[in-house]
């Protein structure tokens, strides 16, 4: 009886405690991280605003299950599909993709529609939404 009882607890202890690993991913805006989400427990897309106060990089961290991608890319994307930009990065053990903000910016201010950020990899062929991209009401028409 104690043995069930001891069985009974740890199955219900497993049930309600966190998954680790799985695939998760972190966006940061000049050092300062603004996007941290798991995939397993991602209900919506995020949003991110940028302005050009935002001088410095847009680093994206991806890790699949504490692999890096291969054959990363990160892609600004319409909401129609339509891919606006991509920047391919090298394999290896970087884990960091780093974006110039001012360049995204200006694509924000160029293309003046909803756009995404998308990771794709070799192990996620079809593409993952990290956030959508949006211009600081401050910044349109500038």
């Amino acid at each position: 009886m104690k043995t069930m009882i001891k069985i009974l607890a740890v199955s219900v202890f497993f049930s309600f405690a966190p998954r680790f690993g799985g695939e998760h991913y972190q966006i940061h805006v000049n050092n300062t991280l603004r996007v941290q989400q798991i995939i397993a427990h991602q209900k919506e897309m995020p949003s991110l605003t940028l302005s050009s106060a935002a001088l410095g990089n847009i680093t994206v961290f991806y890790d699949h299950c504490g692999q890096i991608g291969k054959n990363r890319s990160l892609t600004i994307q319409t909401d129609q599909g339509k891919a606006v930009n991509t920047w391919s990065f090298i394999n290896g053990s970087d884990k960091r993709m780093a974006l110039d903000a001012k360049e995204v910016v200006a694509i924000l201010k160029r293309e003046n529609s909803n756009l995404k950020l998308i990771y794709i990899s070799t192990e996620i062929p079809k593409g993952r939404e990290l956030a959508a991209l949006i211009l600081d009401k401050g910044e349109r028409g500038s």
